[in-house]
């Protein structure tokens, strides 16, 4: 099991992050932490908007709910409440960017 996230700068992948988990860790504490790590490098970009794309909805439902009883959630509803450039948004799937010669 791991966790992932990448940044597309237009069709680029421009930095990328993973790490394996525990197989005792749950697909939902690898989304929610690859969502954490994505909101903690946004917030190190320079402001401008920004939209982070989950496909995961309970990742995403569970961070932009400031009561969650997760806390990494918590602190993701903190960090983009205290961001409001960085956006997040449901897409039914991520798919591989193309690469145009």
């Amino acid at each position: 099991m791991g966790a992932a996230f990448c940044v597309l700068t237009d069709i680029n992948i421009t930095q990328r992050w993973s790490t394996r988990l525990s197989l005792r860790n749950t697909v939902f504490q690898a989304e929610i932490l690859a969502l954490l790590k994505a909101v903690e490098h946004a917030v190190t970009l320079p402001t401008q908007q920004l939209t982070i794309l989950v496909d995961n909805k309970a990742s995403m439902n569970s961070a932009a709910n400031p009561k969650s009883h997760n806390s990494i959630a918590r602190n993701i509803f903190k960090l983009l409440h205290s961001h409001p450039h960085i956006r997040m948004s449901w897409t039914h799937q991520v798919s591989k960017p193309m690469q145009v010669s």
